[in-house]
């Protein structure tokens, strides 16, 4: 009804977040709604995949997850569609975007190569940002906010009723971009 109202491309969204999720069968029936142009999966990579497996090439199917990047170039996935490649790359840096357009080409060699290269920063990353994510079930914004201002973007503080994040904690996780060379001293 919402695909029919509007004369845009729609992206469905499929994760828990929102209290259950899609199985595969029923997300390539909703492919099939013609202005329905991607699918993002926040599922398990066997969950894409077999979504992929449904739909073929007929819509873009993409596991936002940058974990699962270097995996889903090899399977076929176009595009990112996420906002952690805004925590990894910057004006002057973008290791992130390099592999990804290279796997994208077709050279798996230097994408595997810039992904692995991209070791450190995905684990603090995933200290920071997915680990208190999973554990909490909501995405930990004050932190991603900090994280992009030391990257150079500014989004002003985390909206109430969030809070900040604390000034130790801010501490540490420049002391950890700094380590991993996302930011200088």
């Amino acid at each position: 009804m919402v695909a029919d109202a509007i004369d845009l491309g729609v992206t469905i969204f499929n994760t828990t977040q929102a209290g259950y999720s899609l199985d595969p069968e029923t997300f390539a029936e909703l492919a099939e709604i013609p202005n329905v142009c991607a699918l993002k999966n926040g599922m398990p990579l066997e969950h894409t995949a077999r979504i992929r497996e449904l739909v073929g090439n007929d819509i873009v199917v993409v596991d936002p997850d940058e974990e699962n990047a270097l995996e889903n170039l090899r399977l076929g996935q176009q595009a990112i569609f996420s906002a952690t490649n805004t925590m990894f790359d910057t004006a002057t840096s973008q290791p992130m975007r390099t592999y990804f357009e290279a796997g994208i080409a077709g050279d798996f060699e230097s994408a595997a190569t810039g992904f692995r290269e991209m070791a450190p920063a995905r684990d603090v990353h995933r200290r920071w940002v997915l680990d208190p994510w999973h554990e909490e079930g909501l995405c930990p914004i004050a932190t991603v906010k900090f994280w992009q201002e030391e990257l150079g973007m500014v989004g002003g503080p985390a909206p109430e009723p969030l809070g900040q994040l604390p000034d130790e904690d801010k501490e540490k996780l420049h002391e950890e971009l700094v380590s991993v060379g996302l930011i200088e001293g």
